[in-house]
């Protein structure tokens, strides 16, 4: 199942960031919705892209 990043407002699709040659995936970290590093967020952590002035949402095809 793919995954990607989807603008809701204009439906814009971008590939999931990767890190350590894997798709982060999305974690609470800090109270906010992040996109972490598959060995944890001592690794790796990055803000969701805003699209629109919003976040995008991650999405299953």
């Amino acid at each position: 199942m793919d995954e990607y990043l989807l603008c809701e407002v204009c439906s814009e699709k971008k590939p999931i960031p990767q890190h350590c040659g894997k798709v982060m995936h999305l974690e609470m970290y800090q109270g906010k919705e992040m996109l972490i590093c598959w060995m944890g967020s001592t690794c790796g952590v990055q803000e969701l892209p805003y699209h629109h002035n919003q976040p995008m949402k991650i999405k299953h095809s």
